[in-house]
């Protein structure tokens, strides 16, 4: 049964790199192949014949040059999207009480950091 699932779960995998985009796939390979974690994967967690399905999976694919800025500007947009959402939903449950001393806190802090209030 073990091994059904296992090759289940491979199938699956190959089912969605074969989709992803070029840049995600050569991620994928390029984290499997040349870094420490995915040679020590490749080395002690999958059988050897595991190992050379991998290889030439990839091996049927053009490499593709990662652009590593782009990708980090995007993670970064996608990370504060999320806190937007978060930090929306939070002030969304305030009262108006606490609206206005959070408010109060806000204007505070601007006029300090403008030079308006002295500091002790």
């Amino acid at each position: 049964m073990f091994d059904q699932i296992y090759a289940q779960t491979r199938s699956n995998a190959y089912s969605w790199l074969e989709e992803a985009q070029p840049n995600t796939r050569e991620t994928v390979n390029q984290m499997l192949t040349q870094t420490s974690f995915g040679n020590y994967f490749t080395q002690t967690c999958v059988e050897p014949e595991v190992v050379q399905e991998m290889t030439n999976f990839f091996g049927q694919f053009e490499a593709v040059e990662i652009d590593e800025q782009s990708m980090l500007v995007q993670l970064e947009t996608e990370v504060m999207d999320a806190e937007l959402e978060d930090a929306a939903a939070y002030l969304a449950q305030l009262s108006t009480e606490e609206m206005e001393t959070l408010n109060t806190l806000v204007q505070s802090k601007n006029r300090t950091a403008k030079g308006e209030l002295k500091t002790r």
